[in-house]
């Protein structure tokens, strides 16, 4: 069996291969920090983030809904990882490809780690050409939900109910603490 590889400071590795069924392309991004605890409603706001410089233009009000009061609590050291679809595939077989929804999860702490990263729109791990980078997140009430970011003149963070209902476009991005091999 491969042996995956470890994730760099920030820096993106590709593997070069196609992962499983889906046509994914895996790309390892880094680890998450630790943080005891992680509050939506201090970052998630429209305007630039006065400690970070993220630059969000647009939060949907489902996200504001679903997300905005939710706090949580990060496990230390978990890998992010991200895949880059080469084929268009619904939401659901997306999140069976990682072994279900608690597999498929990622949070909003990692959303917020890439955001830093990228605050407006440079180069990095998440597209900033437009197209959709997905995260699997459960919402307040635990219910998971693909919450997808694309940068336009400024990061744009959205999810609706109905979005399980959707695709994970040709080129988009998924990102989650599951390794597919």
């Amino acid at each position: 069996m491969e042996k995956p590889e470890k994730p760099s400071d920030q820096n993106s590795v590709v593997a070069a291969k196609s992962v499983n069924a889906l046509s994914l392309l895996r790309i390892i991004v880094g680890s998450s920090p630790a943080v005891q605890e992680f509050a939506a409603i201090r970052k998630f706001q429209e305007g630039v983030d006065k400690e970070s410089g993220v630059h969000i233009t647009f939060v949907s009000n489902s996200f504001r809904k679903h997300y905005g009061t939710k706090i949580e609590n990060i496990p230390v050291g978990r890998s992010l990882y991200g895949y880059k679809m080469l084929k268009e595939k619904n939401i659901e077989d997306v999140i069976d490809a990682f072994g279900g929804f608690q597999k498929a999860e990622a949070n909003l702490h990692d959303i917020w780690k890439k955001l830093e990263s990228q605050p407006d729109g440079q180069a990095g791990d998440l597209l900033t050409d437009g197209r959709i980078n997905t995260f699997f997140v459960n919402d307040i009430f635990g219910v998971l939900y693909p919450i997808r970011l694309r940068y336009l003149n400024g990061w744009h963070i959205f999810m609706s109910p109905d979005e399980k209902k959707r695709v994970c476009e040709e080129m988009s991005q998924v990102f989650s603490h599951q390794l597919i091999m």
